[in-house]
């Protein structure tokens, strides 16, 4: 069963409102987190519309993948853009880069209006970074789930699990700040990318303006050569007439013009003779 924009965006608005704080929201287990949106959605929704987690939260990483490349081109554009440039321009750029990366238009403007100002939909595509499983899955309850095997652990005395949670939490972090380490290297690649596309684009503009200009001059002097052409068969005939009978003005003035067209022709100084 597809999904219409108003589902979307219905599905967006309760992946926020669940949590707008990420840190809350990954403190919980993934199942739950994605019931209670599951729960959130379905309450505005007809019965014969109403979706499951597992097919919420399928549609959702579907989407999210989408946006979240088109988000990352939108940023660089952003960030590397010339002054002077409106946000129409931007966005045009912005959606021919991701076509021709991606190999298809973006269709899903309506999705990253509602996500690109929300401080956990930017925090969730960061932990992201290119993909959903570049991340352990426990960092983010949005993550497609992992399957874990079942471990026989000893219980432990309050100190050594007070100790232990304080390195679970320090591993934890450390693997975070590797993952948003690698982002930022990324980031800076893309950023490189974006900067050698600009400069090819601007080459192509002023290729292109070049060629324009070129033919431009090559019809402009085939026109010239038509009208020259066209005063040469005129003079030609007009040199050809039998002035004897005409009457002295009408001879001389018959001369004049001649001689003008003569000197249009080939330069002031040429004679008749």
């Amino acid at each position: 069963m597809y999904y219409t924009r108003d589902e979307d965006l219905r599905l967006v608005s309760a992946w926020l409102e669940n949590s707008t704080d990420p840190i809350e929201g990954n403190a919980r287990k993934g199942d739950t987190y994605w019931r209670q949106v599951a729960d959130t959605y379905n309450a505005t929704t007809e019965d014969d519309r109403k979706r499951d987690p597992k097919h919420l939260k399928g549609h959702w990483h579907k989407h999210t993948r989408k946006v979240s490349a088109f988000n990352g081109i939108y940023v660089q554009l952003r960030d590397n853009y010339q002054s002077g440039r409106s946000e129409e321009m931007l966005m045009d750029q912005a959606m021919e880069l991701y076509q021709s990366r991606e190999g298809h238009p973006f269709t899903l403007g309506y999705w990253w209006k509602a996500v690109r100002d929300s401080p956990k939909w930017n925090a969730h595509i960061c932990l992201l970074g290119h993909g959903p499983r570049k991340i352990r899955a426990e960092f983010d309850v949005n993550a497609p789930p992992v399957e874990e095997q079942p471990a026989q652990v000893r219980p432990a005395g309050i100190k050594r699990a007070k100790k232990g949670r304080q390195s679970d939490y320090s591993a934890e972090l450390a693997e975070l700040i590797k993952h948003l380490c690698k982002a930022h290297a990324s980031q800076q690649e893309e950023t490189a990318s974006m900067k050698d596309f600009q400069q090819k684009l601007s080459g192509e503009k002023v290729e292109a303006a070049t060629l324009n200009l070129q033919a431009a001059k090559e019809k402009t002097k085939a026109k010239l050569i038509d009208q020259q052409t066209k005063m040469l068969d005129k003079f030609t005939q007009m040199i050809s007439v039998d002035t004897s009978s005409m009457e002295p003005w009408a001879r001389e003035a018959h001369i004049k013009a001649c001689t003008l067209m003569s000197d249009q022709l080939w330069g002031k100084g040429a004679t008749l003779e």
